[in-house]
Formats: C-alpha cells, structure tokens, sequence
C-alpha cells in the first residue's frame, strides 16, 4: 500500500507483482485469488520449513486483484495481504499502518505486542478484527451490516475486505473514506461501504488477547547426586502441553518417579541425577498466536518503518524456557555427627580435673571452689573439732 504522492505513482501499475515488489497493501482472505508472479502466472506464497522462521515469524506474501479506495489522506492502491508461517496454509493479515508501505514478497514479520506497535486505537480494530472477515462469515458481516439484496455481488468477501480494512484505517490513522472505485462493480462497491460505516459506528474497546507463552520457576537451582533438585513449577499462557527434556537426568515427580507424559500450566517437576556437573531442562510447547496479534518487519527501528500488520485469523506458535540445575557431589558426613553418645554410666561419672587454662576435659570453665580451699576448709574444721575436744575434756577433770 502506498499513502498519498507514492500511492498514486504506482496506482496505474495494475499487476498485483508489481505492488508485492514494491510494497502494497493487501486485505482479504485465503479465499481469494492468488497475487500474479513476475512471467504473469498466477502464483501462492511458497510453503516454508520449520527452519525457515523462528517461533512466531512470519513472511509477507501478496495475493488476488488490487481495488483502488480514495480517502481522506489521497487515494490508496489494496491488493491482499498474507502472512505465511512455518508451516500450514497462509493467514490473513490487515494493515493497521496507511502511511508506510509494506515489506516486498517474503520479507520476514516478527510477532510484537501492542504497547511497543505505538498504533492507535488496538483496542477498537480488536473488536473490528473479532466482528469481520474471516473470523465472521462474509455473508454474516453483509447481513450485520444490513446489505439485504446480495445477488447482484460479485464478491462479497472481497466487499468484506474493503469495508473492514478502511474501517481499520479510520482507527489507527485517522483515514476516512471518501469513495471505492477501480476494482469492484456498483453493487460491490455500496456493500463495502456498507461494511466499513456498520464497523466504524459499532467498534468498542476490546483486551490485547494473550499470546502463547511458556516459563519455568525458579530459572535455576542447586542439588546433590541422587537427590532431587526442585521443585520446579511450570507456567503455561494459552499453551495446553509442555513436554520436557533434560540433557543430563532425569525427570521425576513429587514421589522420585520418570515424567513420561507432559505437563500442564501450575504442575510441578524435579530434577535428579547421578553425576556431577550442570543438567539443562528444557520446556516446549506449541500454542495459539491469537486474532489481534500485532507484527512489524524485522530490522525496523527508529529510523526505519514499514507498514505495521495485524493477523485476522489465529496461527500455531511454538513456545519454549529453559532452567539449568548444578548438581554437586553428597557432602561428607561431619566428625561430630560420627562420635558415640555417652553411655548411661559414663554420664554419672565424676567430672575430669580442672586442666591449667580452667576447663574440665576441654569443657566449659570451672567456676565452683577449687581443691585447695575445699583442703584447707577440712584442716580448720579438724583442728578446731580436736581442741573442743581438749576443752571439754578438762572441765570434765576440774569439775
């Protein structure tokens, strides 16, 4: 799509290569026809592998005929947009950027989220995006919008398109529309403009949706050989199975028993091994990208901007955490916890003679009378039990 001078210069290009080249703006479905290739065939988004994108990537891909649209910002080229994943068939994606053009056929889009897209009004074209083509049936959105009389359209998905996507501008950048020419016949062209003034007078402000995400607490742990190191508690957002895979032991549950079978969002797991050194756990999953998942091109910056999409439909994407545990080897066992307790008779036994420094067999210091006080006291008490021996002694013999 190009915003208003670089629009018009391309608008008499009508071949569809020529926009997806270029950068154009695409809306519509799967349903549509496929955008032409560079010798005039028509041709679909090439499949990609599973290693040609990382989770939640996406290439752009341009397909069907171009509708020309005048608006309030000058007039706008539209052709289908299409956001092919790793693997299944391309999605339907709308532009929520009228002022940039958009990446050239296969340029990769990254998943972002809203509060870093810096896009206007998401929460509106959410609940546009949850009311229209294609999560609504184009005959459904037709009928909410009050076009009675269908059986003189030539497509009413194309019409679903037009109607949903300038709706979609009129929130993220302000655009009005002011007219649908080339492209759609007189019939087609009222039953968009049907669609685009029922979504722009009914939008409402509707939630981001969640996307798909896996984590694992705490992200890292300790532990012996032989026991188990954990728990482990896994965290699943909108992710119904989470396998896991250690690279160096095993993982147990709660009774030291294998996990076999994967795990769900609040479950718990341990880690255990029989050697020293680091065991890395890793968690996998696959979830939803929901309807309202924003995507920007990647290598933009601050500098550079290409046209910001949103995906329509939903699309599988692949989640995953890791957490690693250091496994150390069982501690010895300390010489205290070695020494045999007393035995009965050995408790009862007369403590050891105070040592030089104070202490008694190297325990606590003696803090009674010592030995020779408790000596002299007895000599006193001797000497002074004889002489009132003596002294009785002689009154006896006097008196």
């Amino acid at each position: 799509m190009f915003a208003g001078k670089s629009r018009r210069r391309g608008f008499g290009l009508r071949a569809a290569v020529v926009l997806a080249a270029t950068g154009a703006l695409v809306f519509g479905g799967a349903a549509a026809a496929s955008a032409k290739g560079d010798d005039g065939t028509k041709s679909g988004p090439a499949t990609l592998s599973d290693s040609s994108l990382p989770a939640g990537g996406a290439k752009i891909g341009y397909q069907g005929d171009q509708v020309a649209v005048t608006t309030s910002k000058g007039k706008a080229d539209v052709v289908e947009i299409t956001l092919q994943f790793s693997s299944g068939k391309p999605k339907l994606a709308y532009c929520i950027d009228y002022s940039h053009t958009a990446g050239g056929k296969g340029s990769q889009y990254d998943a972002g989220a809203w509060d870093g897209a810096n896009v206007n009004n998401l929460t509106k074209i959410q609940w546009i995006l949850t009311n229209s083509f294609p999560n609504k049936s184009a005959a459904d959105v037709l009928k909410d919008a009050k076009v009675s009389d269908t059986s003189a359209l030539k497509s009413a998905e194309l019409d679903a398109y037009v109607g949903t996507q300038t709706a979609i501008w009129n929130f993220s950048d302000g655009v009005k529309l002011t007219g649908i020419g080339d492209g759609l016949s007189q019939a087609d062209q009222a039953a968009a403009t049907a669609v685009h003034d029922y979504l722009v007078k009914n939008a409402q402000d509707a939630k981001e949706p969640a996307a798909p995400a896996v984590s694992i607490t705490p992200q890292q742990a300790t532990g012996h050989v032989g026991d188990k190191a954990g728990p482990f508690t896994v965290h699943a957002t909108n992710v119904k199975d989470v396998v896991l895979a250690a690279d160096n032991g095993q993982i147990v549950d709660a009774d030291g028993k294998p996990v076999t079978s994967p795990l769900h969002d609040g479950d718990q797991f341990w880690v255990k091994t029989d050697s020293t050194g680091t065991v890395s756990v890793t968690a996998n999953g696959s979830g939803v990208l929901p309807t309202g998942s924003v995507f920007i091109m990647k290598g933009d910056n601050a500098k550079v901007h290409h046209q910001k999409l949103i995906l329509a439909n939903t699309a599988s994407k692949k989640v995953g955490a890791k957490v690693t545990v250091t496994v150390t080897a069982q501690p010895s066992a300390s010489p205290s916890s070695q020494a045999p307790s007393a035995s009965p008779s050995e408790s009862t036994a007369a403590p050891a003679s105070p040592s030089a420094s104070g202490t008694a067999g190297g325990g606590l210091p003696v803090t009674g009378t010592s030995l020779p006080i408790i000596i002299g006291v007895a000599l006193v008490l001797l000497v002074g039990g004889g002489a009132a021996v003596f002294v009785a002694r002689r009154r006896r013999l006097t008196s």
